[in-house]
């Protein structure tokens, strides 16, 4: 049966669809809030080929109609109902109990590109990012009030208060690009789109997602504008740092919100627990354990310390059906919400992190001197 899926999104997200082309878009809601300036969720009725369906250029959320409204949060039957599908005579299984299929990294074009493309951003990071004729103008907030200001300053100075070491970046691969400019879609092996031949790499700190000998992601952390982050499309969603968990087989993992928290944790107490992220709290209710449930079999204790806010109470909720225990961080002013700013309030998290573990007996097991040389 021919559903007007277009329109039922527009009821859905009360905004009136951009055509560009041949083509449908809005503003995408599962990322950003739903606050981006650029509608980049592709929406399609389909033909007689193609069932109906979505993608967006931005996070890569992609499905058909009923996939749509499971992730805006509907129940399967109202999905089903919305799109129009005939009642199905048996009762499905929980979510939880629907078996999963492995995600696969992006393909060879993808990889080729992006390893270029850090390898560049690599070196700036070590240099043009701590040179005196880089300052450029940071998105920042006031730590005594609060208050969105905007500071001009060198990059590497934005990092270290972040509370960040240059060497933890360099640890991790992270870069650093200095402008903003385009690559072809073609050249990272994307389908071109009408009007849509050409990759945005915004200026901003690189954060690679790299497991093993692929690269699973690339998000870039711009200096000022919204949204905040910026995934380089044919990006797919991956365990941030996973491998490090691998340690603590019978020990402590810890899950924060955020790729810069996660840096930050391993930093300061990464002697004491694995730490990893999905990235955003909003992935923690499509953990793909298929792909990267192995790393959770080992490790005795499962913690997260998410974000003091509405989105980070729901992904440690969601996260919670892993056996994963919230750790709630004390907040010192009203306005403060994640690791790094009761870190660079107090410099005591170490301290707290060390006191909440003490509360779950054999969770607070160090690496030997033997494994501490690995971390």
């Amino acid at each position: 049966m021919a559903i007007d899926f277009i329109r039922l999104v527009e009821n859905d997200l009360h905004q009136q669809a951009r055509k560009i082309g041949r083509n449908y878009f809005f503003k995408c809601p599962f990322h950003g809030g739903g606050n981006e300036k650029t509608a980049s969720l592709k929406v399609t009725n389909g033909d007689a080929t193609h069932n109906p369906g979505f993608y967006c250029f931005s996070c890569n959320e992609h499905g058909g109609a009923v996939g749509y409204f499971l992730k805006r949060g509907y129940s399967l039957e109202d999905a089903r109902r919305i799109v129009g599908e005939p009642a199905q005579p048996y009762t499905p299984r929980p979510a939880d109990e629907i078996y999963e299929l492995p995600d696969n990294p992006p393909g060879p074009a993808w990889q080729k590109r992006a390893r270029e493309f850090m390898a560049y951003a690599r070196k700036q990071y070590d240099t043009f990012a701590q040179s005196r004729e880089s300052k450029t103008e940071f998105d920042m907030t006031d730590r005594e009030t609060g208050e969105k200001i905007t500071q001009r300053m060198v990059p590497v100075e934005w990092w270290l208060q972040r509370g960040l070491s240059v060497l933890t970046g360099q640890h991790w691969g992270i870069g650093y690009n200095p402008k903003d400019w385009y690559i072809s879609r073609a050249d990272l092996g994307l389908p071109v789109e009408e009007g849509k031949s050409k990759v945005w790499l915004p200026q901003g700190f690189v954060i690679p997602c790299q497991v093993g000998a692929d690269l699973w992601y690339i998000k870039i952390r711009r200096p000022q504008g919204n949204p905040k982050y910026i995934h380089i499309p044919g990006s797919v969603p991956a365990l941030y740092m996973a491998e490090n968990l691998v340690m603590f087989k019978d020990r402590s993992v810890v899950f924060t919100e955020g790729e810069l928290d996660a840096l930050l944790a391993w930093q300061e107490v990464g002697d004491l627990a694995g730490v990893a992220t999905l990235g955003a709290s909003t992935n923690a209710k499509r953990f793909n354990v298929a792909t990267w449930g192995l790393y959770l079999l080992y490790p005795k204790y499962r913690f997260t310390v998410y974000d003091l806010d509405e989105a980070g109470q729901k992904g440690a909720e969601d996260l919670a059906r892993f056996n994963f225990q919230r750790l709630t961080l004390p907040q010192v002013m009203p306005f403060d919400k994640d690791i790094t700013d009761y870190h660079n309030r107090t410099g005591l998290f170490r301290e707290w992190f060390v006191s909440e573990l003490a509360k779950y007996p054999g969770a607070l097991l160090a690496l030997t001197s033997q494994e501490s040389w690995i971390w």
